[in-house]
């Protein structure tokens, strides 16, 4: 609205987002008609990137969350590597394919 345009939407990143100390299920809700693209990222207690699953965001609560507003847009992510980049990519999509495919709702 402040930018009194009808084409600009948000990208959300679930770990700058938290780090930050902000609410995501809450953003979620209150942005939902502005959120384009969502960032996966998780995060340690100290700010660093870690494999998805494996810090402080709660993906089942996040995913569940994009589920109830019907969400359709764009994902990425960003995640340490791990000792073996492989296994760290396999492992992520391992995750993202279950809160996906899983209706959400059974993961959280």
């Amino acid at each position: 609205k402040l930018l009194n345009v009808n084409n600009a939407f948000l990208c959300l990143d679930t770990g700058n987002y938290v780090m930050q100390g902000f609410d995501i299920i809450s953003a979620v809700y209150n942005l939902k008609n502005y959120i384009a693209h969502i960032h996966i990222k998780d995060r340690d207690g100290d700010g660093n990137n870690v494999p998805l699953g494996k810090g402080i965001i709660e993906f089942g609560e996040v995913f569940n969350a994009l589920n109830k507003i019907n969400y359709k847009g764009l994902f990425t992510t960003e995640t340490d590597r791990g000792l073996d980049p492989q296994i760290t990519a396999k492992e992520n999509l391992s995750l993202l394919k279950s809160l996906i495919e899983k209706g959400v709702n059974s993961y959280a």
